[in-house]
């Protein structure tokens, strides 16, 4: 499964700050500028059928407990080796989410969590 979300409110970059999905434990997955300002970013995952019926998922992008996963925006030094800021953006838990694309739209409000602009929905 694909998928995709679009961030809008990010830190800027200009030297300063290197911003993308968290691939693993330390890479950064580049944006890309969308027409109105947000940047795009995309992953692929594995997407399961759990036993209480919600939809599992797994890959390099994906993070946190079995029950509760989640994609992180994140922010540092360009190099750098540490985190400054770490967004959380929750994937979707619901039965039937499909095979193909989900998308997501999200601003950064500087809090732990993203604000969810539009919630996932198939693309």
């Amino acid at each position: 499964m694909r998928l995709t979300i679009v961030a809008d409110g990010l830190p800027s970059t200009a030297d300063t700050f290197e911003v993308g999905l968290q691939a693993g434990k330390d890479r950064l997955l580049a944006g890309t500028p969308t027409d109105d300002g947000g940047l795009r970013y995309e992953c692929e995952v594995a997407a399961t059928s759990r036993p209480d019926g919600s939809t599992g998922f797994r890959g390099e992008c994906v993070h946190g407990p079995t029950a509760e996963r989640f994609l992180y925006l994140s922010v540092r030094a360009p190099g750098g080796d540490s985190w400054y800021r770490r967004i959380k953006i929750m994937l979707p838990r619901g039965p039937d989410l499909g095979t193909g694309r989900l998308t997501i739209r999200v601003r950064d409000e500087g809090r732990a969590r993203a604000a969810v602009v539009t919630d996932w929905t198939p693309a």
